[in-house]
């Protein structure tokens, strides 16, 4: 399986976000990752699902929409309408696990579960066989101050792949954070699936050739 390439959006221009959205497709990226915070659930506040909507008309890639919200239930239905090929919620928005698993059940678009630096794979486990895929963050989430990549997630990674194999299931493993070309050959090694990057990506020149380079591991494997 070849790893993907989905650069978040939040890490480019504000100001000129349709050409974001053109140098992302240019580059050879897979997707694009869309970052919606709400100032409760953690600190900043990023786009709405008008935004989603606006960058939906604008391309023709898969739009994964991270949900860093309280309450996502009741906000998922309109990032859905407004395009979005997949949705991640973190478990700790919702009041129960109850309600966690219906709203997964009743999404009618891929779904995944979001994990903090806090969160253990064994708190959501009994939900890997209901969803999409697993989103590991590197870093706290919704926090604007410069943060550093945390290799001790990777072992939530490396678990996530071993009950994975160990019970046939089919979910995505996902990573967000700090990811660049300095790290990401161990995520992979570690079976990672998709690659979230910020700037990394935004902050060169040469995307192509980012993009390019951060397959690389899978592919020489």
């Amino acid at each position: 399986m070849r790893v993907l390439v989905a650069p978040s959006i939040w890490a480019g221009d504000q100001a000129a976000l349709c050409d974001e959205v053109s140098r992302i497709e240019d580059s050879g990226a897979d997707r694009i990752h869309v970052d919606i915070m709400d100032g409760v659930f953690v600190p900043s506040l990023s786009f709405g699902w008008k935004t989603v909507t606006a960058i939906r008309s604008r391309t023709h890639l898969p739009l994964d929409v991270h949900l860093m919200v309280q309450n996502p239930e009741l906000s998922i239905a309109q990032y859905v309408g407004a395009g979005a090929s997949s949705v991640t919620v973190h478990p700790e928005g919702f009041r129960s696990r109850e309600q966690l698993l219906n709203c997964v059940s009743s999404c009618e678009v891929t779904v995944g579960l979001a994990l903090k630096p806090s969160t253990q794979v064994s708190e959501v486990a009994p939900m890997l066989p209901h969803v999409d895929l697993v989103l590991t963050m590197m870093v706290e989430p919704g926090l604007l101050t410069s943060q550093t990549y945390q290799p001790e997630q990777l072992g939530k990674i490396l678990t996530l792949f071993k009950l994975r194999e160990k019970y046939d299931l089919d979910f995505g493993i996902w990573c967000d954070g700090g990811i660049g070309l300095n790290n990401s050959h161990e995520l992979i090694h570690a079976g990672a699936d998709l690659l979230v990057v910020g700037t990394s990506f935004f902050d060169t020149a040469d995307q192509r050739g980012v993009v390019t380079s951060l397959k690389m591991p899978r592919i020489s494997q």
